[in-house]
């Protein structure tokens, strides 16, 4: 008597009792034929479904979901569910910029160059008897952070108003920014009539993206006081002589 196992996901087997592993979940139709001594054949099937092993399920949670290039770090959780009886023995976190990490449910993870990332997790649990493992992934997208040139603005004398708001300012600076001015370097005080400043000093401009990433640079402004013109009338002299 022979056997032909066809396990629906292109697996197949010629023994009497087989055993198969999915490594996908999803709906398969399982069919057998079986051959006897003199050639003749019967055939069956069965469909089946094959959920995620409910022993453990593995999860990825990402903040934020976009961020920024340079000093900055993404946050990943796991909260992975774990079946009564069974304790985690392995997580296995990859990156997806060929760096890992194998112990942390919390890691977080800096990356060096902009552009999109898949991050998955293999998360194991065991019961002393048995181990079962499950995977999950996640994309987080990595954005450079703009980069904000400056040039301060001509010296001017008193009673001349400066405008940083000017493009001369911040040419050279990644493009589309928008432009944010501040009299403190933390950003948190807005520098009023940034077209029209009075009073000379260092201020800043923060250039943000469409993104929300962020860079912040000082720019100096130089008001020079007005000269004062001390006159002594010169002494009357007579016709004929010069002053």
């Amino acid at each position: 008597m022979s056997y032909s196992w066809d396990f629906g996901d292109g697996g197949t087997s010629s023994a009497a009792i087989p055993t198969h592993q999915y490594d996908v979940a999803g709906s398969y139709t399982v069919a057998l034929t079986v051959t006897n001594g003199y050639g003749c054949t019967a055939a069956a099937s069965e469909a089946i479904s094959i959920t995620k092993n409910p022993n453990v399920a593995a999860d990825i949670s990402v903040y934020p979901a976009n961020e920024c290039l340079v000093g900055n770090a993404f946050e990943f959780t796991s909260a992975s569910t774990i079946a009564a009886g069974y304790s985690l023995t392995g997580l296995i976190w990859d990156f997806g910029d060929g760096t890992t990490a194998s112990t942390d449910l919390a890691p977080t993870h800096s990356y060096a160059a902009a552009g999109t990332y898949v991050v998955s997790l293999q998360a194991t649990v065991s019961n002393g008897v048995n181990t079962f493992s499950d995977n999950a992934t996640s994309s987080v997208i990595v954005t450079p952070t703009p980069a904000i040139v400056i040039t301060s603005p001509a010296a001017v004398c008193s009673g001349t108003t400066v405008d940083l708001t000017a493009a001369a300012v911040t040419a050279g600076s990644t493009a589309n920014l928008s432009f944010a001015y501040f009299t403190d370097a933390a950003g948190t005080i807005a520098l009023a009539n940034a077209d029209a400043v009075t009073t000379g000093g260092t201020y800043y401009i923060k250039g943000t993206t469409a993104a929300g990433c962020s860079d912040t640079k000082p720019v100096q402004v130089t008001i020079d006081p007005a000269p004062v013109v001390a006159v002594t009338n010169p002494a009357a002299v007579c016709s004929g002589t010069s002053v």
